[in-house]
């Protein structure tokens, strides 16, 4: 029976880190804020999409499905809308549209995060809202060890922030149910 030696052991052992350490969480890109202080007696759809196969940093991306996901727990945690619905019966629709910019590597990181926003009367197909968000987010050299995690980390801490003013701006609008 061959034993490994110490140099293969330590690639399988960095192997391991680096695998182990790198995909996006939905739960760090949901917004930290609350309550908006106000509550829509209105249902909304989401629907997200992207422009962008990812950022060119050795394929890190964000999913539109993960971001979605974020968008909606964080809907559902502010209550900002009565509910989460499927588009065919919602009041309205609130669209994304992921545009990434950049991860700027090294051993800081920087992730731009820029998306297309809008909000839609269902009924009427009338535009209530619409914006082109964009967030940045940092990672320290010393918060990951993989390049791919921080960078994962950057992305996330921008799109929080990129949701949070969303959510924040749509909290503005004076929305009725139908």
């Amino acid at each position: 029976m061959k034993l490994l030696n110490l140099r293969q052991i330590g690639f399988l052992l960095l192997l391991i880190l680096l695998i182990g350490c790198s995909s996006i969480n939905v739960n760090k890109m949901i917004t930290e804020q609350t309550s908006f202080g106000i509550h829509y007696p209105a249902t909304v759809a989401l629907e997200t999409s992207t422009q962008s196969k990812g950022i060119n940093y050795r394929s890190v991306t964000i999913p539109p499905e993960a971001f979605q996901e974020a968008i909606k727990l964080s809907l559902e945690k502010s209550a900002l809308f009565k509910s989460i619905v499927d588009e065919n019966i919602a009041d309205y629709v609130l669209k994304s549209e992921l545009i990434f910019s950049g991860v700027n590597p090294g051993a800081s990181m920087t992730a731009w995060v820029d998306v297309d926003w809008s909000l839609n009367d269902r009924a009427s197909g009338k535009n209530v809202w619409n914006n082109r968000i964009s967030t940045e987010g940092h990672v320290g050299a010393f918060e990951a060890f993989a390049g791919w995690t921080r960078a994962y980390i950057a992305l996330e801490r921008g799109a929080q922030k990129n949701i949070n003013q969303a959510l924040n701006q749509i909290k503005e609008l004076e929305i009725n149910a139908p």
